[in-house]
């Protein structure tokens, strides 16, 4: 690093006050950091739009979050995007990020997505300051999904997307699929982190089991009863009608399912579920915090993550399948998760691969093949995959190699 102790900036254009998948993927990169530069001044800076920024106890939550591990949080104030703004509003947030870069005397930026990158490196532009971009998907693959437009790997990724990649020092992604989407330049040093769970919330074995046991017994459940688990919003990308078609098809065919659904949609989350047959007693809805997430979960026996073929499934690596192993569960998966599938492929004990096209019937009659609680071993080899390879420590190495590597 060029100055010691090292300056890094941790950038986001686009709001980690929303508590989504994306700020989890931008606290656990200052966790990482921090594991990896213990002398390291850290600052985040996330340009927020005036609705977002008024949210103060989100910014009291995420400060709390990266306070926790020595790392100070700036919000940075941004013009509404909407109404043909959106050009004047990045220029001015490139203007604000430049300034605070050079008041802070930044010595790297690690920028989040496609909008953080092109901030980040139109501030730096001349300075010296060396950009990493953290490519987590492909956003413009994801609205397309969004939209319920269809698309294969022969759709050509958005232009302004590659170009960040292109243009960056360095690049980590999400996923293998991601690297080959989006290539960085040849001399670019580059690393695959997928969406890692902090290590703290990996219990150990013991812990986990005793907690599993004591949620099963306050929820009046008489030991055999088999949990099917889904976490995570109800967007319509999720796939949930499917998950609700499933979890129906499983209560006519196991009198012993029971499905466990967390999302902070509990009310809408409840009524869908009724919409959609499932008897009462049959499914539980939740909304634990996001630290508590893992925890809640190791009740349960499977997780579910039914995905449709399409280019922003085959580039993702999804949070919720991290969660799911470390709270020992089974990962249910389509073949349209390249991720999950080359996991399950190397640690079959991860999980089970069925294929999209399937009826939502032969679907429910596979999973209901495997309706039994499994071992303890069996949970706790989940868990050690976690603790492996899905870890924010697992990631520690991953990240020193290419900040190392930055290095004149």
């Amino acid at each position: 690093m060029p100055s010691s102790p090292p300056r890094l900036v941790i950038l986001a254009h686009a709001s980690v006050l929303d508590r989504g998948g994306y700020a989890r993927r931008v606290v656990d990169c200052a966790r990482t950091l921090r594991a990896t530069f213990a002398d390291a001044s850290i600052r985040l800076l996330s340009v927020e739009s005036p609705t977002r920024r008024a949210d103060r106890a989100a910014v009291a939550e995420l400060t709390h979050a990266v306070t926790a591990f020595g790392a100070e949080l700036d919000v940075v104030a941004a013009w509404p995007r909407r109404r043909g703004f959106a050009r004047i509003s990045d220029a001015l947030a490139a203007r604000a990020v430049a300034r605070r870069l050079r008041n802070f005397g930044a010595d790297r930026v690690h920028a989040h997505g496609p909008r953080a990158a092109a901030t980040a490196l139109r501030a730096t532009h001349g300075t010296g300051v060396r950009v990493v971009v953290d490519v987590h998907g492909d956003r413009a693959a994801e609205a397309r999904l969004e939209r319920g437009t269809a698309d294969d790997a022969s759709t050509p990724t958005d232009l302004a997307e590659s170009r960040v990649v292109a243009l960056a020092d360095g690049a980590i992604y999400a996923s293998e699929a991601l690297s080959r989407r989006f290539p960085a330049p040849r001399d670019a040093p580059t690393g695959v982190v997928a969406c890692v769970v902090d290590a703290s919330r990996v219990r150990s074995d013991a812990d986990a089991e005793a907690r599993r046991a004591a949620l099963r017994r306050t929820w009046g459940l008489s030991g055999d009863e088999w949990i099917a688990a889904y976490a995570g919003s109800l967007a319509t990308w999720q796939e949930i009608p499917r998950v609700v078609a499933v979890a129906r098809h499983l209560t006519e065919r196991v009198p012993q399912f029971r499905l466990l659904f967390l999302t902070p949609e509990r009310e809408r989350a409840t009524a869908l579920l009724r919409a959609g047959g499932l008897p009462s007693g049959s499914f539980r809805v939740l909304s634990p915090p996001p630290n508590e997430v893992v925890d809640t979960l190791s009740a349960a026996d499977a997780g579910l993550l039914l995905r449709r073929p399409c280019v922003a499934n085959a580039v993702a690596f999804p949070t919720k399948a991290a969660e799911y192993l470390a709270a020992g569960l089974s990962i249910v998966t389509t073949d349209a998760v390249e991720a999950i599938v080359g996991l399950v492929s190397r640690r079959p004990i991860a999980g089970i691969v069925v294929p999209w096209s399937v009826e939502d019937d032969v679907l429910a009659a596979r999973l209901a093949g495997e309706s039994r609680p499994d071992s303890p071993a069996e949970r706790a080899a989940r868990r050690a995959i976690v603790r492996e390879e899905l870890s924010s420590a697992a990631a520690v190495p991953v990240y020193r190699r290419v900040y190392d590597a930055l290095d004149p």
